[in-house]
């Protein structure tokens, strides 16, 4: 069996246009990579619980995204536009209740619409770097709230952790 914790909970596989993921409805008894190559695949992969946590659900919904973008043939904005917001749209049902779920889609949104002088090609390269960034930015902001918790614990100290916590459920 992988250790768990040298694999990451979800990850961009650029050369394979891959959604990387630990199947975390496998775990305990079992580490289980799967790679989501379609929007079915990344869709249900939300919807079916085979990624958890608010964090993860982000990152894996702004790689999906970008994925998405990369399926558009359109070379024009507005249709190019018009394919990308139907996307997001599709994965935004995935999972209505996940806030960051809809925080990730929103930012990939934002990206698209502030750069309409830009060709598809350059708008897409700039989906992929935000959805980097979020991935990034999620492990420094998950690793500074662990960095402050500790700060806080005395040497008898016990925790006590509810909901999905550590990498499972925020990317590494």
């Amino acid at each position: 069996m992988q250790n768990m914790m040298d694999i990451d909970t979800v990850s961009l596989d650029e050369l394979n246009n891959a959604l990387v993921i630990i199947d975390q409805r496998e775990l305990p008894n079992n580490v289980s990579v799967i790679s989501l190559t379609t929007q079915d695949e990344i869709w249900k992969a939300i919807h079916t619980l085979r990624v958890r946590g608010a964090p993860a659900i982000g990152v894996a919904a702004a790689f999906g995204l970008f994925l998405a973008s990369e399926e558009i043939k359109e070379t024009s904005y507005d249709s190019f536009y018009s394919k990308f917001k139907a996307s997001l749209d599709y994965l935004a049902s995935s999972r209505p209740t996940a806030v960051n779920l809809f925080w990730a889609l929103d930012r990939m949104e934002q990206v698209v619409l502030s750069n309409s002088d830009k060709t598809v090609t350059e708008i897409k390269t700039l989906l992929k770097n935000e959805a980097r960034s979020i991935k990034n930015e999620d492990i420094e902001v998950c690793a500074k709230i662990g960095e402050h918790g500790l700060s806080l614990l005395k040497s008898d100290d016990g925790i006590l952790t509810y909901c999905n916590a550590g990498q499972l459920a925020a990317v590494k």
